[in-house]
């Protein structure tokens, strides 16, 4: 510490001299560099001590979560809007058809699409924004996009059942089934040596279609042979008297 002399003291004419004006202003400035604490010596306060505790409670709270991959139902909740799309004739919900759908309509590979319809992965969201906003124009009720899209991510809490009044299967889809079923009809009708004038042709077909769409085949190769011999059943049933 550095010490040097002040003259103090008054003037002839009773004024304090320069030297006490001084030595009082030093003083102060002593007292203040005492009070004086750098930032590393502040106390931590209350505030700082809750967030402490707060983050501790935090982190033990996100180590209870399991790892979330995807979004939780979005590839039901997708299939279930491809459904309610009419007149673009949009194969059921098994892999091959629906997939090659979208992959053809989006320019998308097929390993991307897959993860739409079967991981519960919801494409980009540009791509997301732009299937609903193009499908919207395909169903034939009111729906608003913004709704839709909240609906994929988070399900019907979060908007309520949003599909309920859109019509599911559309005849278009129905008409793209006509002719595997008529094929499969008339050859189970030959090998039943039954023509077709001895049942009810309309009545069958549909029950054919209805049963291609259960079982969400669209190609003759998809054909098992127990559908086969569901097909004869039909023909029975519906045989004329």
């Amino acid at each position: 510490m550095l010490w040097f002399f002040i003259p103090t003291g008054t003037k002839s004419n009773g004024k304090p001299t320069e030297g006490v004006y001084l030595f009082k202003a030093l003083s102060k400035l002593a007292k203040m560099a005492c009070v004086y604490q750098s930032p590393e010596r502040t106390p931590v306060t209350d505030s700082q001590s809750s967030l402490d505790r707060y983050q501790s409670d935090f982190r033990r709270e996100e180590s209870k979560i399991e790892p979330i991959v995807g979004v939780p139902g979005f590839s039901q909740r997708f299939h279930d809007f491809l459904d309610c799309v009419q007149g673009m004739g949009i194969p059921g919900r098994q892999q091959r058809g629906r997939l090659a759908f979208l992959s053809k309509l989006t320019g998308k590979a097929s390993p991307s699409v897959r993860v739409w319809l079967l991981k519960d992965r919801p494409p980009q969201e540009e791509t997301l924004v732009a299937l609903v906003r193009f499908f919207l124009q395909h169903i034939p009720v009111e729906l608003e996009e913004k709704k839709v899209l909240a609906w994929l991510r988070f399900g019907d809490e979060a908007t309520g059942p949003l599909l309920e009044n859109a019509p599911l299967r559309d005849q278009d889809y129905r008409d793209s089934l006509k002719p595997l079923a008529m094929n499969l009809l008339m050859e189970s009708s030959k090998s039943l040596g039954a023509p077709a004038k001895s049942f009810d042709l309309s009545a069958t077909l549909n029950d054919c279609i209805d049963m291609l769409i259960a079982f969400e085949v669209t190609t003759e190769e998809e054909v098992q042979t127990p559908m086969k011999d569901q097909i004869k059943a039909f023909i029975k049933k519906h045989k004329h008297s």
